[in-house]
Order: structure tokens, then sequence, then C-alpha cells
């Protein structure tokens, strides 16, 4: 899985994530987050993945392009993930506007990038749900239980990029072990169990489906705004976000 991450953002929203988005920065959040994917996810989840910094002129035929944007444009009942081409190539888009910096920080770009790229690795379709036993599914996204939690890959340009913590397998299996998540597996576990939430995360859920109506947990300001829109995985898997 190839994924490109381009910067179409302008200086309109440069104040909200502490100034402009340097080359420097993307190609720093790319090789932070090409190194969470190949080292940390892939343990875990399996696959191959390249991420680079690029610009909207140089996308090679196949690549995921990750579109870093000022706010998400207004497309109402437009699918989640898409592509203009009609290719099976899921778009990333991201808004500058509801960061709080640039790769610093589990409100930074990087932080809510690589919760993007982890989730769309692990359910690439955004159609996997997971039975916890109890007559309820849950569906199989990767970071939005431990949303607010995260950690920092160095990088060989010497900036330290904050990159979201993400679930494991265990997480979906009911009665697991833990550690149920990544930072569970090095030191602190901030999740509490299978199919729970740490603070500041949340889920969807359904009794069947057609029935994905429910949101569990704390959803931040700028995430539940991003989950009403028709560019988030929330969207398009049915829920509605009160």
């Amino acid at each position: 899985m190839q994924f490109v991450l381009v910067d179409s953002s302008t200086a309109a929203t440069d104040a909200a994530v502490g100034g402009a988005i340097t080359l420097a920065q993307m190609q720093a959040m790319a090789a932070a987050l090409d190194v969470q994917l190949n080292r940390d996810l892939a343990a875990e989840w399996g696959g191959n993945y390249s991420v680079r910094a690029g610009t909207e002129a140089d996308i090679a035929p196949g690549e995921i392009v990750c579109n870093i944007v000022d706010t998400l444009p207004d497309a109402p009942g437009d699918i989640a993930y898409h592509s203009d081409d009609g290719s099976s190539h899921p778009l990333i888009l991201l808004a500058k506007g509801t960061c709080n910096g640039i790769l610093s920080g589990s409100e930074s770009i990087s932080a809510a990038m690589s919760h993007e790229l982890c989730e769309t690795a692990v359910d690439r379709a955004c159609n996997v749900w997971a039975d916890d036993g109890h007559g309820t599914e849950w569906a199989q996204e990767a970071c939005d239980a431990t949303e607010s939690n995260s950690y920092t890959i160095a990088t060989g340009a010497g900036l330290a990029v904050t990159c979201s913590n993400f679930l494991l397998r265990s997480f979906f299996a009911p009665g697991a072990p833990a550690p149920w998540s990544y930072l569970g597996s090095i030191g602190s576990e901030p999740i509490p169990g299978p199919f729970t939430c740490a603070s500041g995360g949340y889920q969807m859920k359904r009794a069947a489906p057609g029935t994905e109506t429910q949101v569990n947990g704390t959803m931040r300001a700028s995430r539940a705004a991003k989950a009403k829109h028709w560019s988030s995985r929330v969207y398009v898997r049915g829920a509605r976000v009160g």
C-alpha cells in the first residue's frame, strides 16, 4: 500500500498549527509514518507500506493520496473515501484548520494523518465489523478507541513526529488478555479491555447491518466535526454523530 502526502493548504490556516508546513516537516512526517506502518503496525496487522511527501503534480498511479487541505469541502451525500478517477483507491482528506500543531501533540497534523493511515491499512474498504459475542458488532477502526493516545518516532532529520496509538487484534477478541493497543505492548496500556474506550476515545457499534447509529465514548470537538462530514470513515459506515 503506497501513500503520498500532499499539502494543498494555504496561509489562511497557518495560525491554527503555528505556521506554514515546510517541506522538511512534510518529509519528516512521511518518514515517521513509513516507520510506524512498516515497523509497528505491520508486525500486528501485516502488509507492506510506503509513505512519501509529494505534490499534486507528481502523484503516481496506485498511490493513495493523503491531502492536507484548509477545511473539508462541502459535498453532502458523497461517499467517504473515493477517487475522482473511479478507481478503488481511497482518498484521505485532512483539515489543517482542525489541528493545533504540525508534528507535535495528539491533535497535530502528524497524529491525525497517522490515525487515518493506520485505519486505512487495517480496514481499507471501511467495512469490517467485529462481533463481541453479546449481540453487538463493533467497527474495526484501528485508532478511534484510543484517539487521544500517541507516541513519537524520531526521524533522520532530527525531528520527533507524533504518531497515533493503534489497536491490536486482541482488542477485537472477546475476553482477550492485554495488551490491546500498541502502547500497551511497549509500556502503559491506556485501553481498559476489548471493545472499550481509552479516555478521549470513541467507537461505532451496531446491533445489525443498517443500525449503525451509535457512537460510544467521548469525541474531541475537532474529531466530532470531522466525523459528521462525508469525508470521514464514521460517515461512510452509516453512523450519525449528534
